[in-house]
């Protein structure tokens, strides 16, 4: 409301004010400490609160609003990480590589990477969050990793038992860019992931990634069609029993993948309009 009626006398505090002032007080690590254990500055703890800041920090950077741009940012104590505590913007991890931004599904595939991690509150913030996961001007000037298709391919690792139905659309979600984890298999995922061991088959085995090139993706209604009597020949068994039952026993297209041991992968993971079928 005082913004909004500018009393005379007063204006609003920038970006760039805020900014330096932070970075005037929270530079030197032995005062920094003794600040952030002062009350006053209690609100440093929470990552919400930062990232407040950081939101307002960012708001004459964009579009080139200020000279430097988002490197205006670097040095600023408001990157909240995964483990709970603050980095500098632009600063790497403790093992000297950049910290990375990943969803919390992502994080969960990536556990290894935790003490890597930005919090999962950056990609969720309403206005920041596009900033951490598409802008990458941002990203760069930040010095932040974004979990591409590569470096997920070479972070994830591989599980000692089979892995679930849950685990395996997180994964495709991921790799695929599906918001309903469904798989779709471009010749990048198939290169990057083809030795992984993460392709659902209707027969409930889970092959190599690589073996799409000979497997089926067909939506459940189709595998569910009957067969006419064309198709049905291919079916010997169940073509005998159409002919003496037709309406009862004519064959399905499942049926016939079945009798011919062509691989079909699981319909629930099958993409038809960006939404797996259920």
């Amino acid at each position: 409301e005082l913004l909004t009626l500018a009393p005379p006398g007063t204006r609003p505090f920038s970006p760039a004010e805020l900014r330096a002032y932070l970075k005037r007080k929270l530079t030197d690590p032995k005062k920094r400490e003794k600040r952030l254990a002062h009350r006053a500055w209690a609100g440093m703890h929470s990552a919400a609160f930062c990232l407040e800041l950081l939101d307002f920090c960012i708001g004459d950077l964009q579009g080139g609003g200020a000279k430097g741009g988002f490197a205006n940012l670097v040095g600023l104590l408001l990157l909240p990480l995964a483990s709970g505590g603050l980095a500098y913007v632009g600063q790497a991890s403790r093992g000297g590589e950049p910290h990375v931004v990943a969803t919390v599904q992502q994080q969960t595939l990536l556990s290894h990477l935790r003490s890597r991690f930005v919090s999962p509150e950056c990609t969720a913030h309403e206005t920041l969050g596009a900033y951490f996961l598409h802008n990458d001007e941002f990203l760069r000037a930040a010095r932040l990793q974004s979990v591409t298709l590569s470096f997920f391919a070479q972070q994830l690792q591989p599980l000692q038992m089979q892995p679930s139905a849950t685990y395996l659309h997180t994964v495709w979600q991921t790799m695929g860019r599906s918001a309903g984890g469904a798989i779709k298999p471009t010749p990048e995922v198939v290169e990057l992931f083809g030795s992984k061991t993460l392709l659902p088959l209707r027969s409930g085995q889970v092959v190599a990634v690589g073996e799409l090139s000979s497997t089926l993706a067909l939506p459940a209604p189709l595998l569910q069609l009957e067969l006419d009597g064309a198709a049905s020949h291919w079916a010997p068994q169940a073509s005998q029993a159409a002919d003496a039952e037709p309406a009862a026993a004519r064959p399905r297209v499942d049926e016939l993948m079945s009798t011919l041991a062509v691989p079909v992968v699981d319909p629930a993971f099958v993409c038809v309009d960006e939404a797996p079928l259920k």
